[in-house]
């Protein structure tokens, strides 16, 4: 509301004063000049609040002059404030890079000319929504979350991989898993270049246990044992008994030499029979001119390439060890694992490969889509080309997805989203609708369009947006600030052009009053007017305010 400015000096009345007058000083001039009858009527029409207001604004119209000079500093002021603002935002705020095609956080050293960017942090960001359709930026805080899962789960993986290992080497330890080795050199069957030695450097000869009874059939080459031999003795001695109680039986007389003959060559065949059954089972051939076995021989393609020969069992299998199983282990009671596929791989227990080309590791993993990828327990592939890391993960989207696109992106952004669509199926790291989330920690910062971003380029472009929303906040400010300027201007002019003024003769005066309004705001005017007593020279000023806002004017006019 309007508030009245009181203990006015007189100010100078004359042709060039700038002086603000009292209510004294204007009722001493209302008291010589005929306006009584004007300034009556005057009185009827505006209210004892409006010619209060108008004495107060005519008391103050110096004060209120320099009020204005005030303000116009203040514009000036807070131009220049736009200006600094203006010039830290240039200097400090993340802006669009069009080279590397994303938001840049890094600052050029200006001084130094240095083209090497630094980097800034982002702070206080809330978290982000992690889903599967989620872009929200996230904070340290989630990255250590999962940090510390991901530390659990390593953890857990070194303890099971150091108990495998311990199962290996049966709880020995090194100096005894070498005694074990140097005792099997020792003590092992080995091959003498000619036949398999069970001398172990005795004349005599040493005796072999613990061999499992061979398959006694044409053909085959296992090995047979005493038992078996037994066996055979007592069959013989069977055969001998029923022999010698038919040739007892028999009428006297003699063998011929052709029986005996006849006898020697089957008793022979039976004996060449065996030696190429055990020869068969060992993976090599009889030698019957010898009635021994001809030397083995087992290769073995290690991982560089090359071939590696064993002569004998134990060789062969510490290749086998060495070369092809080492390194691979599993230990699983579950159904054998199964690569369908053509081209397929499957390792672990229940394991499924059915796609072309797919690969499944790990407990029950299954990758039934070509080129799929499942690897950790449970993990399953159901699209093409699809890969699921970890444990339960789930790849069920499909190639051919459309990336999010902003409404706030630009034609070219658009675009470039666009031109990266995907072509094969997702990789997944988790099964957002079942609840299995993992984040993916070490990621480089991202330079080309289809890089993955990091947290610290997200923060970065956080940064830029807190910066980009304080800037628009202010300048919606100033911009209100400048329209209510503009809007209580617009009554100001409109109060003082309101208060149209009769034309006057030489000596006369009159007084004007006007009310302006526009949108809202509202101001009152005051117009005075004079002319000389020869009504040649006119002169007057005016004054309006709306309560906050003051206009002045003036005018001085000559006719002839």
């Amino acid at each position: 509301s309007a508030q009245r400015i009181t203990h006015v000096a007189a100010g100078d009345v004359s042709a060039h004063s700038t002086d603000a007058i009292n209510g004294g000083q204007f009722f001493s001039l209302s008291s010589y000049i005929s306006v009584s009858t004007s300034l009556s009527s005057l009185s009827t029409t505006i209210s004892s609040a409006v010619t209060s207001q108008i004495n107060s604004i005519g008391s103050s119209l110096f004060s209120n002059y320099e009020s204005l000079s005030s303000t116009v500093s203040s514009v000036s002021t807070a131009s220049e404030s736009m200006k600094t603002v203006m010039s830290y935002l240039d200097k400090h705020a993340i802006k669009w890079n069009e080279e590397q095609g994303g938001f840049d956080a890094g600052q050029i050293n200006g001084m130094t000319r240095d083209s090497t960017p630094t980097y800034r942090k982002i702070v206080n960001l809330a978290d982000g929504d992690v889903s599967k359709d989620s872009h929200d930026a996230v904070n340290g805080s989630q990255l250590y979350t999962v940090n510390s899962e991901l530390t659990a789960g390593l953890n857990s993986l070194s303890t099971s991989t150091s108990t495998a290992i311990s199962d290996l080497l049966n709880g020995t330890d090194p100096g005894s898993m070498s005694t074990s080795i140097a005792n099997l050199n020792a003590n092992a069957l080995l091959w003498n270049g000619t036949v398999y030695d069970a001398a172990r450097g005795s004349i005599e000869g040493q005796i072999i246990t613990g061999v499992k009874g061979g398959n006694i059939a044409a053909g085959s080459l296992d090995a047979v044992n005493a038992g078996q031999l037994w066996d055979v003795k007592q069959s013989i001695s069977a055969l001998s008994s029923s022999v010698s109680t038919v040739v007892s039986g028999l009428p006297a007389g003699t063998i011929s030499d052709d029986a005996l003959s006849s006898l020697s060559t089957a008793i022979s065949k039976n004996i060449d029979s065996q030696i190429s059954s055990v020869a068969s089972y060992l993976g090599t051939a009889s030698q019957p001119d010898t009635n021994s076995i001809k030397p083995p021989k087992y290769d073995i393609t290690t991982p560089s390439g090359s071939v590696v020969s064993a002569n004998n069992v134990k060789d062969a299998l510490e290749n086998l060890e060495n070369y092809g199983t080492k390194y691979a282990k599993s230990n699983s009671a579950k159904a054998a694992s199964v690569a369908q596929g053509v081209d397929s791989v499957a390792i672990g227990g229940a394991s499924m490969a059915s796609g072309t080309s797919a690969v499944a590791i790990g407990d029950s993993a299954s990758a039934s889509s070509a080129n799929g990828v499942a690897l950790g327990s449970q993990a399953k592939v159901t699209q093409s080309g699809g890969v699921a890391l970890g444990s339960e993960s789930v790849a069920n989207t499909a190639a051919g997805k459309e990336g999010y696109i902003p409404v706030t992106a630009t034609q070219q952004q658009a675009a470039a989203i666009r031109a990266t669509k995907s072509t094969e199926g997702a990789v997944s790291v988790g099964d957002a609708s079942n609840g299995v989330y993992r984040q993916i920690t070490g990621v480089a910062a991202g330079t080309a369009d289809t890089d993955a971003v990091n947290v610290a380029q997200l923060k970065g472009v956080n940064n830029q947006v807190s910066m980009i929303n304080e800037y628009v906040n202010q300048m919606n400010d100033n911009i209100h600030h400048v329209e209510r300027r503009a809007y209580s201007g617009t009554a100001l002019a409109m109060a003082l052009s309101g208060a149209y003024l009769p034309s006057l003769n030489g000596g006369e005066q009159t007084v004007g009053v006007g009310v302006g309004a526009y949108r809202g705001y509202g101001a009152v005017g005051l117009n005075y007017k004079a002319a000389s007593k020869n009504g040649k020279v006119t002169w007057g000023a005016g004054v309006s305010t709306t309560g906050k806002e003051t206009a002045v004017n003036s005018v001085l006019g000559f006719k002839w």
